[in-house]
């Protein structure tokens, strides 16, 4: 089949789960199909991307954007009171793409005429929108053409619990107007596709909560078992505990702060000298002077590979209080073998069982407790992770995974 791949991020460098999610089923789509890649940049991508996405596709069109001012935020969030489609999702309307998507359909169509009596009017068979603000332009497709929409977050998930612990009144008061809105909006967006995606049954379920009509298919997230392979642990390095996550990412940030302000100094009346280390982009204001008066804390910044600060610590935490979807960071650690101990939003996702292939607690006082039990007792910490690295050899190998979404494909072939 010819599919038309439309996502607003390049998914190139794999240095955000969002990106490792999008290579990894892109090249699986590829091995079989057709792709052309329709994505945006503000100038980041470097050739040395490009050459790695072209690499997997027939074409690749790049739209250069610029980046978003507050004056049209706020323009567009005045507009977004009136209109069908909240605020978190029309901020992300470009007419730049809109005209690339239809450039690419006609394009295809030209190029595709003549070659079969049974040609649809546009040459693809399928166009595969990449998380719901990519879908923002499904209007625009023909209805000859077959729909798929990878939910990578349930996203209304995310806003229901970012409300539940923002404290500021004036973005309380933004995330109660929007919520209701984008409930509907998301449940009419996937309703209309002839497949969504999605990486979890519990994200299936709250899709269908909603109401979503139309078919889903679970296409969990995975991880490269050959690249993130395990090295033994020591004692060496048992005062180190580290978490990776975009630092720019709400979840991430709130989810570090809670660790340091909250949990991190329960774990430091046993072990003082503990280090813990963020590793991720763009750290914010408030984290990186938290940082520049503790030297306990450590802030990476953009690493171009995460393996050696994985490796070097004796758990990975995981203390995030909002988000959905599933943690592809959690596998990887898994994958290396590092003890993990997540809250259970953190773990949503992944079938994992608390005590044998990580750790889950959900208050200060119990992450502080299942933290010092990974790095005191080292004979358990080696069976646990005997067992969560079966366990992602099992379940979430990308192999595994892309197969499954392949055969998604193969269904979709038969409509």
């Amino acid at each position: 089949m010819k599919i038309l791949f439309v996502t607003e991020k390049f998914p190139y460098p794999l240095d955000t789960g969002g990106n490792v999610r999008t290579f990894n089923l892109l090249k699986g789509l590829a091995d079989e199909h057709e792709v052309t890649l329709l994505a945006t940049t503000q100038g980041e991508v470097e050739d040395i991307h490009l050459q790695e996405i072209a690499r997997l596709c027939r074409q690749v069109r790049l739209v250069r954007v610029k980046p978003h001012g507050l004056v049209r935020d706020l323009l567009t969030f005045a507009l977004s009171l009136f209109g069908s489609a909240p605020f978190v999702i029309s901020r992300h309307f470009r007419q730049t793409v809109q005209r690339e998507l239809l450039a690419a359909l006609d394009d295809c169509a030209e190029n595709g005429a003549g070659t079969s009596t049974l040609r649809k009017p546009s040459a693809f068979d399928v166009v595969h929108f990449n998380h719901l603000d990519a879908a923002i332009y499904a209007t625009h497709i023909p209805g000859s053409i077959v729909q798929v929409l990878d939910e990578h977050n349930v996203v209304s998930n995310q806003v229901r619990t970012a409300l539940l612990t923002e404290r500021r009144l004036s973005r309380r008061l933004i995330l109660l107007h929007e919520i209701a809105k984008l409930q509907d909006y998301e449940a009419r967006v996937c309703t209309r596709m002839d497949r969504c995606f999605v990486c979890s049954d519990i994200d299936a379920k709250a899709l269908r909560q909603l109401g979503v009509q139309s078919e889903i298919g679970i296409i969990p997230n995975g991880v490269d078992l050959e690249y993130f392979a395990p090295i033994p642990l020591t004692r060496a390095n048992d005062r180190e505990v580290v978490f990776v996550g975009t630092l720019d990412y709400e979840p991430c940030e709130k989810g570090v702060w809670y660790f340091c302000t909250e949990i991190l100094p329960l774990i430091r009346r046993v072990l003082p000298d503990i280090r813990f280390v963020a590793v991720g982009r763009n750290p914010s204001k408030r984290l990186q002077a938290m940082a520049d008066s503790d030297k306990g804390v450590i802030l990476t910044g953009r690493v171009e590979n995460i393996r050696p600060y994985v490796q070097k610590a004796r758990v990975f935490v995981v203390p995030l209080l909002s988000g959905s979807g599933t943690r592809l960071k959690i596998l990887e650690a898994m994958a290396m073998g590092v003890p993990v101990v997540t809250t259970s939003i953190g773990v949503e996702g992944i079938d994992a069982v608390n005590g044998e292939d990580l750790w889950i607690a959900d208050s200060p006082a119990a992450f502080a407790d299942a933290v010092l039990r990974s790095l005191g007792d080292l004979p358990g910490a080696e069976s646990m992770r005997d067992r969560a690295r079966s366990l992602v050899t099992r379940k979430y190998s990308w192999q595994l995974i892309t197969a499954t979404l392949l055969e998604e494909y193969r269904r979709l072939a038969f409509r």
